[in-house]
């Protein structure tokens, strides 16, 4: 098992992992402006999501944002998308101010 990195440069990339893998995405966040991302759309029995948690930059001040990871375990083979949004969550979905795809190949 291994763990793949993914970050906000390789938005649209295919990666191709192994079932067992682990994959984290690793996305700027700034929750203090109210937006935050989150999931989207996943096709769990492909790749199951093991949470989220954010971390403030090294260095930063009170409002100055971090980092979003996302983690992920490959479950089954095949191919499908992680897709992730960036909103305020008491808006609708339908709100979303930024998209964040990646498409997977578990092998």
């Amino acid at each position: 098992m291994s763990e793949i990195v993914i970050l906000d440069s390789d938005r649209g990339k295919t990666f191709a992992v192994q079932v067992g893998d682990f994959i984290a995405i690793l996305l700027p966040e700034n929750p203090t402006t109210g937006y935050r991302w989150e999931i989207s759309e996943v096709d769990n029995q492909l790749v199951e999501s093991q949470g989220s948690d954010y971390s403030v930059a090294p260095g930063s001040s009170t409002g100055g944002g971090g980092t979003r990871t996302f983690q992920f375990r490959a479950n089954s083979t095949g191919k499908g998308q992680i897709q992730l949004g960036r909103r305020c969550s008491w808006e609708p979905a339908t709100r979303t101010i930024e998209q964040f795809t990646v498409n997977i190949q578990v092998q």
